[in-house]
């Protein structure tokens, strides 16, 4: 069976996942001390839509859309606040 289209960035301060318009997937938190994950439908930085957050993260948890994603015009960029690390999965 095949799955689906999906790739991963790893991620343990804000950034840019994808300069173009994407999907997001979900992610998975490795690491956590206080840390929230905001995600934007931008492609520079902390502006635009919010598609969501801020989340709480747990480490050794994931969060993910199952078989389905929120697509992005702009692009995907995630703001992480505290001390975090996590697999971002998006396309």
């Amino acid at each position: 069976m095949e799955g689906l289209p999906v790739a991963y960035k790893p991620m343990a301060a804000s950034g840019v996942v994808k300069p173009i318009g994407g999907e997001v997937y979900g992610w998975i938190c490795l690491t956590s001390a206080a840390g929230t994950i905001t995600v934007y439908d931008d492609n520079a930085g902390p502006s635009g839509n919010v598609l969501m957050g801020p989340v709480a993260l747990v480490a050794g948890t994931s969060f993910n859309f199952s078989s389905i994603a929120v697509r992005t015009s702009k692009g995907i960029y995630i703001a992480i606040g505290g001390a975090a690390t996590l697999n971002f999965l998006y396309n």
